[in-house]
Formats: structure tokens, sequence, C-alpha cells
């Protein structure tokens, strides 16, 4: 015979179990649009960098002439 508190107490487990394992798989999707964030402003941030040495590069040209 089962023991009806043993039961209930496995049965919250399992419920609290699940509800952690879909906490989990949400953090992770949370952390791989983040990853994804970054990557994309990383790639930005290079661009934009490129840009301004160029326009840099340029004003001194210009400022030499």
């Amino acid at each position: 015979m089962t023991n009806p508190d043993l039961t209930e107490k496995l049965a919250e487990l399992e419920t609290l179990c699940a509800h952690l394992i879909q906490q989990y798989q949400a953090l992770e999707q949370e952390q791989q649009r983040w990853r994804q964030e970054r990557t994309q402003l990383l790639e930005k941030n290079r661009l934009v960098k490129g840009k301004l040495e160029a326009m840099i590069n340029r004003l001194r040209s210009l400022e030499q002439a």
C-alpha cells in the first residue's frame, strides 16, 4: 500500500520539477536572444567604428591638403 501523504508529496514534487524545467527552458531561450542581440550589437559597433575611422582619415587628409 502507498502512503497518501507520500503520493501527494511526490505529485507536488513532479509538478514543481515540471515548472522548474519550463523556467529553465525559458531562461535558456532568453539567454540565446541576449547572445544574438550581443552579436548584432558587436557587428554594428564594428561597422560604425570602421566608418568613423574612415571619416577621421578623410578629415585628416583634408586638413593636410
